[in-house]
């Protein structure tokens, strides 16, 4: 499911990012804009990225924590796609739709940014967490050994 889920984000972004590009080249008008959402997509990219990256229990956690982000991300960027393309056909002459869709590219970008930090501090709290329980796992395994070996001496 999870892996579903960030194949489906990973080709949303890959689809928004190529229509972004193309539309930075064909409107010159809302390149200020969309550059910088350019650099937002491939950050949020390489987010999804380390989703993916992510293994078992790790991956399950995150899923559960994620998924409903993932979701409202997802439909996001669909709108958005639809947003770039019909921005790249906006006649140079037409300042209140030029207007108009930039407040809205500006607003979906602060909103992409957003969920790309809260995505990113959940990433981080599994690792840590993830690492924690990798360390605590291996005091058990040394403290067993330690208790094993006190056994071990006694018996003699």
């Amino acid at each position: 499911m999870e892996a579903v889920s960030a194949c489906l984000g990973e080709a949303v972004f890959g689809g928004l990012l190529h229509v972004a590009i193309r539309a930075i080249n064909r409107a010159l008008k809302f390149k200020s804009i969309l550059t910088p959402l350019e650099t937002t997509i491939f950050s949020v990219t390489s987010t999804i990225n380390d989703i993916n990256q992510l293994n078992g229990q790790e991956a399950q956690d995150l899923e559960n924590a994620l998924m409903d982000e993932l979701h409202k991300l997802i439909q996001e960027l669909m709108k958005a796609k639809q947003l770039v393309r019909r921005c790249s056909e906006v006649a140079w002459w037409n300042y209140y739709k030029k207007y108009r869709y930039s407040k809205k590219l500006v607003e979906f970008d602060a909103s992409l940014r957003g969920l790309q930090i809260k995505m990113d501090s959940l990433i981080k709290d599994i690792k840590n967490v993830k690492r924690i329980l990798d360390e605590i796992e291996a005091l058990n395994r040394r403290v067993a050994q330690m208790e094993q070996h006190d056994r071990n001496e006694i018996s003699f």
